[in-house]
């Protein structure tokens, strides 16, 4: 009887997919299952369980969701007929809830408003001022990583191109990896964590520093494949992070020192909009007088 049951809901399950999408998502049509007031609809079902599995796994997810559905829902009414501290669970949840959309709207807003507010000029005269705050503690590079077969072509012409990358190098090693390669990683133009680059190479560094201090370039076979390195250029430990890779920190920093103060505007702002709208009601002459006293 239960898979009967089961097989009820995945059917009406896929009703939907096919020909349902365009219900309302308060037609009882739209519903598949309901418990104790409560109703789990198709577009639940079907966001839960997404869109991109087989129809035999979406047929089997369905089935299990809605029995877990079903299972939580009795589960929850009749917790709430037995819990003794029922009125302050939902006050802490409402509080919690109210704290949460607070949160999560003054982040929109200093996205929106103090990020976009912060010029390159001020990220770089606070670098200017605190360069001496923002060191290395491991070596980063920029260069080249190439991976190909160990059964590619041209592999020799490719080891001597990985040693010494030029303009005309350069050309040809991207025309090759279009071809061939398995990973093309091109970041000559920014810093990249040495420890995050070698994460692709079977090969161990056990002094970041002076590897870059002896070699330029790095060829290793591992298996069915080559990895080749080219070090354009580093930074080694303990010398002061470039601009642009300190920036992303510095613009972080900047927008923590600055959001109490802005989302304080923000509050005075409402406030003050509201007490001209009318807004705002005030019980008691005293707390009346109180508060315009303040606001003057």
């Amino acid at each position: 009887m239960r898979q009967l049951i089961f097989f009820g809901f995945s059917f009406l399950f896929f009703l939907l997919v096919i020909g349902c999408q365009n219900r309302p998502a308060g037609d009882e049509k739209n519903t598949i299952v309901e418990v104790a007031g409560q109703r789990l609809t198709r577009e639940q079902l079907q966001k839960a369980i997404g869109q991109s599995l087989s129809k035999e796994d979406s047929t089997r997810l369905a089935d299990v969701f809605v029995r877990n559905w079903i299972e939580e829902t009795l589960l929850y009414e009749k917790a709430k007929n037995n819990i003794n501290q029922l009125d302050e669970i939902v006050r802490e949840a409402e509080d919690y809830k109210r704290r949460l959309i607070i949160f999560e709207y003054e982040k929109q807003l200093v996205n929106e408003r103090l990020a976009a507010a912060l010029s390159e000029q001020e990220l770089e005269e606070f670098y200017q001022l605190h360069r001496k705050d923002f060191i290395l503690e491991k070596p980063i590079v920029k260069g080249l990583f190439l991976k190909v077969p160990a059964d590619a072509p041209q592999l020799d012409e490719v080891k001597k191109w990985m040693k010494k990358v030029n303009d005309d190098t350069l050309e040809k090693i991207e025309k090759y990896s279009l071809r061939n390669a398995l990973v093309y990683e091109y970041f000559f133009d920014r810093w990249e964590s040495l420890d995050q680059i070698m994460k692709n190479i079977p090969y161990e560094i056990t002094n970041g520093n002076r590897f870059l201090k002896e070699n330029k370039s790095l060829e290793v076979a591992r298996g069915d494949h080559w990895y080749y390195l080219f070090i354009k250029t580093y930074k080694a430990a303990g010398e002061e992070q470039p601009y642009e890779y300190a920036r992303g920190k510095i613009r972080e920093k900047l927008l923590n020192q600055k959001k109490k103060g802005f989302i304080r505007t923000v509050e005075e702002e409402l406030y003050q909009k509201a007490l001209r709208d009318n807004k705002i009601v005030f019980y008691g002459k005293e707390s009346e007088d109180s508060e315009i006293k303040n606001i003057n």
